[in-house]
C-alpha cells in the first residue's frame, strides 16, 4: 500500500448510513487495514457514496472529474462497516467515481469494522 501524507479526513456519516460526525487520520486507517483482505465488491453497493458523500469537492466537478480520471484503481478502496449499515468509502472516492465512470462491477476494497476503530 502506497505511504500518504493526506493529514485529518473528516467524513460526516448521515442519512441512512451513520448519523454522528467522526475525523481519523487516514494514516491511522490505512494501517488498521493493512492486515485485512481484500475484498470484490460490488459498485451496487457504494455507489450510494456519490450522492451522499460530504467532501470538499464537488463530485462531478472538472476539478473532481480530472483527479479521478488519473487515480489508480489498482489499489484496494478503504470502506467503514457499522453493523446493518451501507458500506462507506473512507479512502478512495476517486476511485470509486472512476470504476463507476468506466462500467465496471466490482471495485477492490478493504473493509474495516466500526467497532474496532475504537
Amino acid at each position: 500500500m502506497p505511504q500518504r501524507t493526506l493529514g485529518w479526513y473528516k467524513q460526516k456519516f448521515r442519512g441512512a448510513s451513520f448519523s454522528e460526525s467522526k475525523a481519523w487520520p487516514v494514516s491511522e486507517l490505512l494501517f488498521k487495514a493493512q492486515a485485512l483482505p481484500v475484498e470484490r465488491i460490488p459498485l451496487a453497493e457504494l455507489i450510494h457514496n456519490l450522492r451522499t458523500m460530504e467532501t470538499d469537492e464537488v463530485i462531478g466537478s472538472p476539478e473532481f472529474v480530472r483527479r479521478a480520471m488519473k487515480a489508480d484503481c489498482r489499489y484496494p478502496i478503504l470502506c467503514l462497516q457499522k453493523r446493518g449499515r451501507r458500506l462507506i468509502v473512507m479512502d478512495g472516492l476517486h476511485r470509486l467515481w472512476k470504476s463507476h465512470h468506466l462500467n465496471r462491477e466490482f471495485i477492490s476494497a478493504r473493509v474495516l469494522n466500526y467497532k474496532d476503530l475504537g
